[in-house]
């Protein structure tokens, strides 16, 4: 059986609190807990992922195999903790509509699908949605 990691654990959720309450407004440390929740973070899912493999016997496929299935619940989470900004979005559309206003809430909508509304620095809809994603 395989050892728990509850000490990494729980260092990653201080510093994802850390990070948590500068993005609140609170003026914290926030460069070097960034760096530590991504690091345990990338430490911690590697080291549930080779659970019982054989790091020499592991395959390209299997690799991918468990890329997909992370990925795929992220972007699940993802989508979920979009929607009641986009249905916010919705509301304040039919409040004062627009053809204009209609098209950059389609626009940003597809950029967000699509994980690529960073890309386009400077726009009206390179933070939308989900900026932090």
């Amino acid at each position: 059986m395989k050892k728990k990691l509850d000490s990494l654990q729980a260092l990653r959720a201080l510093a994802c609190l850390v990070v948590f309450a500068d993005h609140s407004g609170l003026n914290c440390a926030v460069a070097a807990a960034v760096g530590v929740f991504f690091m345990l973070s990338g430490f911690t899912l590697t080291y549930s992922g080779y659970d019982k493999a054989d790091v020499a016997a592991l395959r390209g496929m299997d690799c991918l195999k468990y890329a997909v299935k992370r990925i795929s619940k992220l972007y699940t989470l993802y989508l979920l903790c979009s929607l009641p900004v986009l249905l916010l979005e919705l509301f304040t559309l039919m409040k004062a509509y627009s053809p204009q206003a209609a098209l950059l809430l389609v626009k940003k909508m597809v950029a967000s699908v699509f994980l690529v509304q960073s890309w386009v620095p400077n726009s009206e809809y390179a933070m939308a949605f989900n900026g932090v994603a």
